[in-house]
């Protein structure tokens, strides 16, 4: 039984933590600054190598969504449904959370370096491989590249938090802003390189290419034999945190409208009038024209004395966005589009550094981080499902974008709560 004390989330002191100065205890098995540990050009090469793997961390995902509609009609047979197509966007989610709660064990076991490293090693093969069969195989090849990638989303930020202490917000920055390209590049250029290659299989194999060239910069960190610490606060204590469950449903809030326009706004602009490779760019836009949010806010709100101002306003650009989209989605796709990016963008960055703000250590990072993509991404997988089933049942996407306005009005509320500078944890083993 945990005593009182370990039960109460702790406010922050008013000038230590991430907050407010320097992290205190940053230490994972006697991690130091990585100034310290491998000098400059080291810390250097770690950066790149970090973004290495970031920029694969979601091409998995937004390079389907474009290619749908050819997926769907392809002269092998696969033949799906829009309820079917909404099931191969949503498996990956699905797989996301699933996945997380694995990372800290894999860590405990393996180290962090190598963790990364084999994540690598499953994300080049399963892209590899998925799109030369049938929609079994292209579902599998995706949940599996997508479990692995979930190790790898709760684990890079303690990485960051471990070797990078006194740098962790603006790298946290520019780990989303990585994200963000990698899933832009995706959402962008898979169809002209579908034409290119001549076919979809080619293009959606052909993103194994930079998942083998992240595992060749990765590898020589991947002969750490060090394993870590994964903090003080047990999952059950974290499970009992009102503010962790903030946290981590204002992940979920977050990802489910990010999904849901990833799977389906390609869609929805071509139903508009769009061609193919517009649809494709549209996307890649709303990604792209977040990426400066993405890298900003995290850095600004770490200054704040909470991130409570950020967390929710904004959430007012994807709720404007949207609107748009639902009420006139021909008037003017370009402006809700960029308006959705500027919200995503700076929301998504946020949300992944609420978790490394509300933990007090670094060694209690990964623990928060798994309850956190665990719980939002298994609410993040029923959104583009539920998004397809509203579509199919009404005739129209309206309803479905109602559906995702309120998604985003809770997102604010929770905003509200999560972005308060407290810390989760306990002093549990």
């Amino acid at each position: 039984m945990t005593s009182p004390a370990e039960d109460v989330v702790r406010r922050q002191p008013a000038a230590t933590g991430p907050v407010a100065g320097e992290p205190a205890g940053d230490n994972v098995t006697g991690g130091d600054p990585a100034e310290r540990r491998v000098g400059r050009a080291g810390a250097a090469l770690l950066v790149v190598s970090l973004l290495a793997v970031a920029v694969n961390l979601r091409p998995a995902l937004t390079s389907v969504g474009p290619l749908l509609p050819e997926i769907r009609s392809d002269d092998l047979g696969l033949g799906i449904s829009v309820t079917q197509a909404g099931v191969l966007s949503t498996a990956p989610l699905l797989f996301f959370a699933l996945g997380a709660p694995l990372a800290p064990r894999l860590a405990r076991r393996f180290g962090l370096e190598r963790t990364n490293l084999a994540v690598l090693v499953v994300v080049a093969l399963a892209l590899t491989v998925r799109p030369w069969g049938g929609i079994s195989l292209l579902l599998l090849g995706t949940g599996v590249a997508a479990g692995a990638i979930a190790v790898a989303n709760v684990l890079v930020p303690a990485l960051i938090r471990r070797d990078l202490p006194r740098r962790t917000m603006p790298m946290m920055g520019a780990y989303s802003v990585t994200l963000a390209l990698g899933a832009t590049l995706a959402a962008g250029i898979t169809v002209p390189v579908s034409e290119w290659l001549g076919g979809w299989r080619w293009a959606l194999a052909s993103w194994g290419l930079l998942a083998a060239a992240a595992l060749a910069l990765w590898a020589p960190r991947g002969a750490s034999r060090s394993r870590a610490d994964l903090g003080t606060a047990t999952a059950r204590q974290l499970w009992r945190q009102p503010l962790a469950w903030q946290v981590s449903t204002y992940l979920g809030t977050q990802s489910v409208g990010f999904y849901c326009m990833v799977a389906w706004l390609p869609t929805i602009a071509r139903e508009s009038g769009m061609t193919a490779t517009e649809s494709g760019l549209l996307l890649s836009t709303s990604i792209l024209v977040g990426a400066a949010s993405g890298l900003l806010v995290p850095v600004l709100s770490s200054r704040a004395r909470n991130q409570q101002v950020s967390a929710a306003g904004m959430v007012l650009f994807i709720l404007a966005g949207l609107l748009g989209l639902a009420l006139a989605p021909a008037a003017a796709p370009w402006l809700w589009a960029v308006l959705l990016g500027i919200g995503q963008g700076g929301t998504f960055p946020l949300a992944l550094s609420l978790i490394v703000l509300r933990s007090r250590t670094a060694a209690d990072v990964p623990g928060l981080s798994a309850m956190a993509h665990s719980v939002g991404y298994l609410m993040a997988a029923a959104g583009p499902l539920l998004m397809a089933a509203i579509r199919e049942s009404s005739g129209s996407w309206t309803p479905a974008l109602v559906f995702v306005v309120g998604v985003a009005s809770a997102q604010l509320v929770l905003g509200l709560f999560a972005g308060r500078a407290r810390y989760v944890g306990g002093s549990g083993t």
